[in-house]
């Protein structure tokens, strides 16, 4: 079950804080809300121990972009294919170009999960995005990490 939230992170970072700091998310960013999600691991996501399976954590992190695109207010990326801009509450398509993803820590059956994307650098044909699979708490890290990704219909 996928839990859309509009909330602020108000718990203490834990001794984790260097690691968040170092996945590339301020005490600021971290605070951003459109391309924040949070979900509850479930029990299809997990293996006979309870471990959240490794793919998963793409997965979490798509969902994380896709609220980000869907919350932008000028979408800049994006754009009809024809030099134009989209219009609407439309989301736009995206393609994912690479996942490159550091695992720190797994993730068990019913944790609640906080997936979240940032904007990056942006290159000619593709924007940058550093993500963060997180608790909900922010007190453990599981993974972060950078997508490329192709925003348009090219």
């Amino acid at each position: 079950m996928t839990v859309w939230t509009n909330q602020k992170d108000t718990a203490a970072l834990a001794p984790e804080e260097e690691t968040m700091q170092n996945a590339g998310f301020s005490d600021r960013e971290s605070r951003f809300v459109p391309g924040r999600v949070l979900l509850q691991v479930r029990p299809n996501e997990v293996d006979p121990y309870g471990i959240a399976h490794h793919s998963n954590y793409a997965v979490w992190a798509e969902l994380a972009l896709l609220d980000y695109l869907r919350g932008l207010e000028k979408p800049a990326l994006l754009s009809d294919g024809k030099g134009g801009q989209r219009t609407g509450q439309e989301l736009p398509s995206c393609r994912i170009l690479r996942f490159q993803c550091k695992y720190l820590l797994s993730a068990r059956l019913y944790d609640m999960v906080e997936a979240s994307v940032i904007p990056g650098a942006s290159k000619e044909d593709a924007q940058l995005f550093r993500f963060r699979i997180a608790d909900a708490r922010g007190r453990r890290l599981f993974a972060a990490g950078l997508l490329e990704v192709r925003v348009g219909n090219r």
